[in-house]
């Protein structure tokens, strides 16, 4: 297999979650003091993100695609998706997509792919997800290295419902649009809106937000030329969420990143940001008890010293790093 790709997938870039110090309890006493006066603001920063991760998942498979197009390109098989091979004669779609999924042009609009899950996906590192359901990528027949404002791609569900499965289902439902295009300064601008997602169906979430995606190497999304790369991701995203802090209603809330950095070959994890400062919210006091969680907002700063990846939750004036 090649050299593992830095981070390249949208819904990879948003994965970093703050689930090992949510797990901590009383009997670690240590721990759980000096955890404590943050733990409401980590379940804050875990719903947001989460959230947002879900959101992003069209933009994710669009991404992949837009990867595994470059590279067809690169070698001269645009629309021979299967045998687009690594140095090492190592299936690019398999990677990316995993074998079951199919890719196809829809013959009577050129220029539209879908892609269709059969409750599969990539390999890792390269994914973390099986997906079951098929997505549309309409191009206008123009490489995303090519677009604009006036050339975007479009991104919609081509089945009536998308399911993601990981530590839990997510189902995606066929009402939003993701659009992607190039910004001219070497970044891609993905916008997403009007995307309804739930685990559990009686409370699902209404989410929107907008996103640039900054690869280190300008000018080619080729799977073979984003070896070594690194990715800047900055965005914000707000709406109704699939969670609730009152046990009845879906709360709303809101997610923010600022200099967002991925390096999969420094931090080791496709999922794992390397710097950067997330913010997270409750936006509603009618969704959550302001006893149980005093702010509303949370603080998470990362960053990489050496080979040491560290991070600081602040949240109602604490500060804890690990």
């Amino acid at each position: 297999m090649s050299k593992m790709i830095a981070k390249w997938c949208v819904g990879c870039v948003a994965l970093s979650m703050l689930a090992l110090t949510s797990c901590l309890d009383s009997n670690n006493n240590t721990d759980y003091d000096r955890v404590e006066p943050i733990a409401p603001g980590i379940s804050i920063y875990n719903a947001a993100n989460s959230q947002n991760i879900a959101s992003l998942q069209p933009a994710d498979v669009a991404m992949r695609f837009a990867i595994l197009r470059a590279e067809a390109v690169k070698q001269n098989k645009l629309g021979d998706w299967n045998n687009i091979l690594t140095e090492n004669a190592v299936g690019v779609k398999n990677l990316l997509f995993g074998i079951g999924t199919q890719i196809s042009e829809d013959e009577q609009e050129p220029g539209t792919f879908v892609i269709q899950y059969a409750n599969g996906g990539g390999q890792m590192p390269y994914d973390s997800y099986r997906r079951l359901g098929s997505v549309r990528v309409r191009t206008q027949g123009v490489a995303l290295e090519e677009t604009n404002e006036q050339t975007k791609w479009s991104v919609s569900l081509a089945s009536s419902q998308l399911t993601v499965s990981g530590g839990r289902t997510v189902t995606l439902l066929s009402t939003g649009e993701t659009m992607l295009y190039g910004n001219g300064e070497g970044g891609y601008v993905i916008d997403f809106f009007n995307g309804i997602s739930y685990i559990e169906e009686a409370r699902k979430a209404s989410w929107n937000g907008a996103f640039v995606l900054t690869p280190s190497v300008k000018g080619t999304l080729a799977f073979s030329d984003l070896d070594g790369a690194s990715f800047g991701f900055d965005g914000e995203s707000s709406g109704t969420s699939f969670w609730s802090f009152n046990g009845t209603t879906a709360a709303k809330m809101s997610y923010k990143l600022v200099d967002g950095q991925y390096d999969l070959q420094k931090a080791g994890n496709v999922t794992q940001l390397i710097a950067g400062t997330e913010t997270c919210a409750l936006l509603s006091t009618g969704d959550y008890s302001v006893t149980t969680y005093p702010s509303p907002e949370v603080e998470v700063v990362w960053s990489m010293s050496g080979s040491r990846i560290s991070y600081t939750v602040t949240y109602d004036g604490n500060s804890v790093g690990f």
